[in-house]
Parts: C-alpha cells; sequence; structure tokens
C-alpha cells in the first residue's frame, strides 16, 4: 500500500491523453500534480513554487532530449526525484536515462501500482538520506 503523498509532482509527458492518465495515478496518491508538455512548460515548471519534489518525464519531449531534460530537473530542481518512461523495447533508453540521472526508470505502457510504489520507495529513500 502507498502511504497519501501531499507533494507536488511535475508530468512531462507531450502526449496530453497519456499526461492525464498519468496524473490521475499520481493523484490517487494524493501528490498535486502539474503537467507539462514540452521542455519550455517543464522549465515554467520547475520554476515555481513550491519546487517539485519528483518529475516524471515521458520520452522523448518535444525540445530536448531525454538527458537534457533530466540535467534541467537537477539544475533547476535538485532535490526532486526524477523518474524517466522510456519504451519498453530499448534497454539503451533505459540505460541512458539512468547515466543522465534519473533515479529510477521505468518501460512504457507503464503500470499504474509500479509508477505510484516506485515514487513511494524514491521518496522513503531521499527521506532517509536526509
Amino acid at each position: 500500500m502507498v502511504p497519501a503523498l501531499d507533494i507536488p509532482v511535475v508530468v512531462a509527458d507531450p502526449d496530453p491523453v497519456s499526461a492525464l492518465v498519468l496524473a490521475e495515478i499520481l493523484a490517487g496518491t494524493g501528490a498535486h500534480i502539474d503537467i507539462a508538455e514540452d521542455s519550455a512548460a517543464l522549465t515554467a515548471r520547475l520554476a515555481r513554487s513550491p519546487a517539485p519534489v519528483a518529475v516524471v518525464l515521458v520520452a522523448p519531449l518535444p525540445g530536448t532530449s531525454l538527458s537534457a531534460a533530466l540535467a534541467a530537473c537537477a539544475e533547476t530542481a535538485p532535490g526532486a526525484a526524477r523518474f524517466a518512461l522510456v519504451d519498453q523495447e530499448s534497454p539503451t533508453a533505459r540505460i541512458a536515462a539512468l547515466d543522465a540521472g534519473a533515479d529510477a526508470v521505468l518501460a512504457l505502457p507503464v503500470h499504474a501500482g509500479e509508477l505510484r510504489s516506485s515514487l513511494a520507495a524514491v521518496l522513503r529513500r531521499t527521506a532517509d538520506e536526509a
């Protein structure tokens, strides 16, 4: 069971339907979701207050590479947990996301429970380290 997460989360997904599905999945944890559809919107949302506690990036995001988007997250919201959702057929994409700074990488299509539990697990780990 995933605990209630009263936290701000940014979902960066170029597909509006997919973004809404991810937002609904994460809202079920109690998270407050903000959606970004491209790199400019992601940058704007990362700069908002309060800063996001987590960012979920669906690759590819228009206007940037996944590695550049992860770097922007690390620079603008350094404390945010970074999740990358990538093509399940590409271990190369999953490896690249981890090498670029993702805290967790999940394959698309993502299972709702796996996403919620992964978010909770990474946040638990980062809270333990603080």
